[in-house]
């Protein structure tokens, strides 16, 4: 239910911009945005549906069910791990929706240029949604457990799943990122112009939330504990997803389609010096944080 959640919030979102292209006459924007929200409505009904049917299975055979003692325990485990799992895919997705959305509505806000108001277009969101909401994310629902995941104390039932933990990520990280991203928008569209500035946010954006990526597999401890390449699955996502950027920018053919150009020395400069800069924040915070737990 929770995984539905995180899929209608992002369907509302995309709904919501919808309707705002629809409010500037793009016809194009309005059809993509409704179509991916629409899709992810789809998909929230699908899980509750595979879940109603689940939970009839499981009624009917859990009286035939007679587990061993380790197999209780690879069950507890593994339970543990699903639900861990769902909060990092959760809340690597809404922070990443949340710093977007941020981007968008504080350049909107405090540009009074309307073409630089705008600073992603709208094939360029889809682009970032579809190389950072994808498969990393389902990446991160494979991601193994913490190194106490069998030392905790069982969980309360009732907890929601936006603990305090969560809550402070969907807060500060966010922040963070739309701070950074809009003083180098600002900073480029000044210097250099407007095709220069959004491909530096554009490039910046998808490098930062790839990052991102990795710093949600662990909401505890350091990703250097869990083990920095312990789930291989997250790499093969990131290096897809970057290698498929690295197509947009440096292809002439899509530049058009993208209203992008090739990022300068000064662009990737930016964007790995912003990148490194909420990485290893985030990695900082959660050491100094699990060194007071203990």
């Amino acid at each position: 239910m929770i995984l539905a959640m995180g899929l209608a919030y992002d369907g509302l979102a995309q709904m919501i911009a919808g309707i705002m292209e629809y409010k500037r006459g793009n016809t194009f924007g309005t059809v993509a945005f409704s179509s991916y929200g629409l899709f992810s409505w789809f998909l929230v009904a699908l899980l509750i549906f595979l879940k109603s049917v689940s939970g009839i299975l499981f009624r009917r055979l859990r009286f035939n069910l007679h587990p061993t003692l380790r197999a209780s325990a690879r069950a507890v485990k593994e339970g543990r791990e699903i639900y861990d799992n769902i909060k990092k895919y959760l809340t690597y997705l809404l922070r990443c929706n949340i710093m977007e959305i941020l981007v968008l509505f504080i350049a909107m806000m405090l540009i009074e240029d309307p073409k630089s108001a705008i600073a992603l277009t709208t094939i360029q969101l889809l682009w970032v949604n579809l190389t950072t909401d994808g498969l990393p994310a389902i990446a991160l629902g494979v991601d193994p457990g913490d190194p106490d995941l069998m030392e905790r104390k069982p969980r309360d039932p009732s907890e929601s799943i936006f603990t305090r933990d969560v809550k402070a990520y969907l807060f500060a990280v966010p922040v963070l990122m739309t701070v950074l991203l809009l003083g180098g928008y600002f900073y480029t569209l000044e210097t250099y112009g407007l095709l220069e500035a959004r491909t530096q946010l554009f490039t910046a954006l998808v490098l930062m939330e790839l990052a991102n990526a990795v710093n949600a597999r662990s909401l505890k401890y350091t990703v250097f504990k869990v083990g920095v390449f312990k789930n291989k699955f997250l790499w093969y996502a990131i290096l897809s997803s970057l290698g498929l950027q690295l197509m947009v920018l440096y292809i002439p053919a899509f530049h058009g389609i993208f209203d992008v150009t090739y990022p300068t020395v000064f662009d990737w400069t930016i964007a790995i010096v912003f990148t490194l800069i909420v990485f290893f924040s985030i990695e900082i915070v959660k050491h100094v944080v699990s060194r007071r737990r203990t």
